[in-house]
Parts: C-alpha cells; sequence; structure tokens
C-alpha cells in the first residue's frame, strides 16, 4: 500500500480488523437480563493497530504498539472475566 522507507532502521505497520455480527429472529421460551436478545440484531467492533520501530544501533531496537479498539456487541455483550478471577468467584462468591 505505501512504498517502503529507504532507511532500514524504521519500521511502520498496521492492521485493521472488522468483525460484523447479526443474527435473526428466533423463538425463545425463556428470556432474561443475560440472555440473547430474541429479535433480530446486528452489531460492528474493531480493532485498529499501529506498530513502530527504530533501530537505535546493531543490538537495540525500540519498539512501540498502539491499539484502539471499539464497537457494539449483541446484547449487550456480556462478558465473563478472566478465568483466574471466574474460578476464584465460582468457589467463594
Amino acid at each position: 500500500m505505501f512504498p517502503r522507507l529507504r532507511d532500514k532502521r524504521f519500521w511502520f505497520s498496521g492492521q485493521m480488523n472488522f468483525i460484523f455480527q447479526t443474527h435473526p429472529p428466533f423463538r425463545a421460551p425463556y428470556s432474561g437480563k443475560n440472555s440473547l436478545d430474541p429479535n433480530y440484531e446486528k452489531a460492528t467492533s474493531r480493532v485498529m493497530t499501529l506498530y513502530t520501530g527504530v533501530r537505535l544501533n546493531n543490538s537495540t531496537e525500540l519498539l512501540v504498539d498502539i491499539e484502539e479498539a471499539g464497537g457494539a456487541a449483541l446484547s449487550t455483550g456480556l462478558v465473563l472475566p478472566d478465568p483466574p478471577i471466574w474460578t476464584l468467584c465460582a468457589t467463594r462468591c
């Protein structure tokens, strides 16, 4: 997409991911606070990353990764915590 830099000391690259989700309406005999909405839904989320780097000398490089994420989720996107926290909560809560 972009021409390569002539100076090999510098590095710039990036990545963009867009995720589209949808589901048709469906019959749901049960519906609760943490249930998927049975009505038609659609949502889009994104993650964009910029990678940069500079070679300071033959043995040292400085790398920086900048990331942005956002968007929406189906039925407000209930997410469970990481497994160690979830395990602790399941045994003590």
